[in-house]
């Protein structure tokens, strides 16, 4: 299967403008017990990112090379074998002011090499055991950040044990080793309930961990600073909710419960301060999310959801956060999506959004689109309404856009 997609813009507003290409190759061979595949992908991004990172015009330019290869060797109906092997390159150029380029321009290559093998046995009656490691390099190049590199080795498992015809019990844990923050063991617990053919109650805890990035660690800009002595962040998640299907139709509800150490986010004691990196403490998050959907009729389905969500930490008032608090304390979708004819389909999508310390606003988009064999058409309006909002703080997104457009897919 072979994919290309370009897409070119002026933006909405100075120095929004885009330029991405993308094209990737995927094949497959299957044999009596052994299935090949290889995937190879290239992409490149040049764009305006005006506000995006810092309260400047920037620009960036993004070329990509990913490559994968895979193997699963499956000589018994209960016995599956697999590995793979994989490499990313990404070459990132960015200029801060593109009306001062000389001012601070940042150029960096980074490579990640690596490998795994995973090996699932199933013993029936709905038991079974996996078992793998992964084996990752990265290495960061050509930088003002300096030359760094990481090698990453893990070993994880899991096992699938039903405890009654009703109740499931999952378990499994991942050990990762990396030399900068030792050994990290990651176990998690889930339960599955079957109250009836159509409810199902389930519950999972798990320690939760991530280690910093490079950027993070290492990326200084008169924007943005990182922090060579920052913390791995890690914590412990909670999960309970129901599922109910009939048909078509489908319920579910999640209540959650996140408890972090050691948080890492980048804070500023004013706007007008460049953004510094910090491990600020604890963080917890409280939320729950319900989601529907049903057909209407045999040409119209609907599909509901919303999330909550309540955040607190120990950042000081003192200090302003550039992500914790981005993500919506409420979130709603409605989506309709009906088929006028045979390959002719539309769907709306109205979303309400609400940020911590702001107010809520609503979005309209719709899209038209026929297909006919390997051809699709399409047109897209988004933000119908023409609402003045933001996604990120003092970034202002795209107000009303129309976008028409084709795909051809070759197998």
């Amino acid at each position: 299967r072979v994919s290309v997609e370009k897409k070119k813009s002026d933006g909405y507003r100075e120095d929004t403008d885009y330029d991405i290409f993308t094209t990737s190759c995927f094949s497959t061979a299957e044999f009596s017990d052994v299935t090949i595949d290889c995937f190879a992908g290239y992409s490149n991004k040049d764009f305006g990112a005006n506000g995006f990172y810092a309260a400047y015009p920037s620009r960036e330019k993004t070329e990509t090379y990913n490559g994968r290869f895979g193997v699963v060797w499956q000589p018994r109906v209960n016995w599956r074998i697999s590995a793979r092997v994989y490499g990313r390159r990404h070459d990132d150029t960015f200029i801060l002011d593109y009306q001062n380029p000389d001012w601070y321009r940042n150029n960096h290559r980074t490579y990640v090499w690596g490998g795994e093998f995973l090996h699932n046995v199933s013993f029936g009656d709905d038991k079974e055991i996996a078992f793998g490691m992964e084996v990752t390099r990265e290495s960061l190049e050509h930088s003002p950040l300096g030359a760094h590199r990481w090698l990453r080795v893990g070993g994880f498992g899991e096992i699938v044990f039903p405890l009654t015809k009703k109740l499931h019990f999952n378990a499994g844990a991942r050990l990762d080793y990396q030399r900068a923050w030792g050994s990290e063991l990651n176990p998690t617990f889930s339960l599955c309930y079957t109250l009836s053919p159509a409810f199902r109650w389930r519950g999972s805890v798990g320690r939760v961990y991530r280690a910093p990035t490079y950027t993070e660690l290492y990326y200084s800009s008169p924007a943005n600073i990182g922090n060579p002595n920052l913390r791995p962040e890690h914590g412990w998640s909670w999960e309970s909710g129901f599922t109910w299907q009939q048909d078509a139709r489908r319920i579910e509800a999640t209540i959650f419960y996140r408890d972090e150490r050691d948080r890492i986010d980048w804070v500023a004691h004013s706007k007008n301060d460049p953004w510094q990196v910090n491990n600020i403490g604890s963080l917890q998050i409280t939320g729950a999310t319900l989601s529907a959907v049903s057909p209407l009729s045999d040409r119209l389905t609907a599909r509901v959801s919303y999330t909550a969500l309540h955040r607190s930490s120990e950042l000081g008032e003192s200090y302003i956060s550039k992500y914790i608090f981005n993500a919506p304390k409420h979130h709603a979708t409605a989506t309709l999506i009906t088929r006028w004819f045979p390959g002719v389909s539309q769907s709306f999508v109205a979303v309400v959004k609400q940020r911590q310390h702001d107010p809520a606003y609503f979005l309209l988009d719709t899209r038209l689109s026929w297909t006919s064999g390997k051809v699709t058409l399409f047109v897209e309006c988004s933000n119908i309404t023409n609402t003045a909002y933001e996604d990120i703080p003092n970034v202002s997104l795209p107000g009303r856009k129309f976008i028409v457009g084709s795909t051809f897919t070759a197998k």
